[in-house]
């Protein structure tokens, strides 16, 4: 599925920090939305977070391409909204790299702001990103998920009923 866990555009976690200092406030918060949506894609599996010890884990490998898609789906339904609340507004595709992070960071431009199916192959595995962190996640909050079954097109999940609020 493209990304390896921790890393991001090629960046190792331990230099994350350096990363995320750089950033402007808004980008921070705009970071922080995905993380915060996380529970609510866990819904969607049918997951949580768990102190539990016992119990299977959701192995986030076994998860099939069709239920990856819709979350990804989701993922970007989230950002589309985000972004819309924010005032961006959709502009034709940018190739140069500089001219698209200035528009982007102070024109509140994007050329993302289409349909899921409307993206090129590389922004819906983009989508994906958040999602496949989830078990970073867990590991580094001391959690995992873990569970007992939900089925999908005939085939087992792992799950726990959602015991939280949103």
């Amino acid at each position: 599925m493209g990304q390896t866990p921790g890393c991001k555009n090629k960046t190792p976690v331990g230099s994350m920090q350096a990363e995320w200092d750089k950033l402007k406030d808004a980008q921070k918060d705009s970071n922080r939305l995905p993380a915060r949506h996380l529970h609510i894609k866990l819904r969607f599996v049918k997951a949580e977070l768990s102190d539990i010890e016992s119990g299977e884990e959701l192995n986030f490998d076994d998860i099939e391409e069709q239920l990856w898609d819709k979350i990804a789906r989701m993922e970007h339904n989230r950002w589309n909204a985000e972004k819309s609340i924010n005032g961006f507004v959709l502009i034709d595709k940018v190739n140069d790299r500089n001219l698209g992070v200035f528009l982007k960071d102070n024109l509140k431009c994007h050329w993302d702001l289409l349909p899921f199916d409307n993206l090129d192959h590389e922004t819906q595995e983009y989508d994906k990103y958040t999602f496949r962190m989830a078990p970073m996640i867990a590991q580094l909050n001391h959690k995992k998920f873990s569970g007992s079954g939900l089925m999908i097109n005939g085939q087992s999940y792992l799950s726990i009923e959602w015991s939280g609020d949103l």
